[in-house]
């Protein structure tokens, strides 16, 4: 069974972690030779992230196949959909199911008014994953 792991970086975070990685790829370049494509895409994901400077970014890593997956996803203006919206938009799911990934915090997600507000972001974060799934 894929397990999905996730976390929200703040714009300071966010700059931090792409100079990790960054060294991460040089180090790897001196002691190896080479480096895997999944840590440049990593690396680049997160450059992209941190030069958006004003933007969150979600950091998704998929375990437990053998090939490593990460994901970013830059949240930029916030903006957000409904449960019925969010199912639509993942496909095979129901709003009932989204509202409980809400619950659990899967998606980033407030509740307004007794209905839950998803962040767009988020929900594209998650297609992303289940795509690669």
């Amino acid at each position: 069974m894929r397990q999905v792991n996730g976390i929200l970086l703040s714009p300071a975070e966010a700059e931090l972690a792409a100079k990790l990685a960054r060294i991460a790829v040089s180090r790897l370049e001196l002691v190896y030779g080479t480096v895997p494509g999944e840590v440049l895409r990593l690396r680049d994901q997160l450059a992209a992230a941190s030069a958006r400077g004003s933007a969150s970014a979600q950091v998704s890593i998929e375990r437990g196949s053998a090939e490593a997956a990460a994901t970013v996803v830059v949240a930029g203006s916030p903006r957000e959909m409904t449960a019925q919206a969010a199912a639509a938009h993942l496909g095979s799911i129901t709003a009932r199911a989204v509202r409980s990934m809400c619950e659990a915090g899967v998606l980033i997600a407030r509740k307004q008014d007794g209905r839950w507000q998803i962040e767009e972001w988020s929900v594209a974060a998650l297609a992303a994953r289940r795509k690669g799934a």
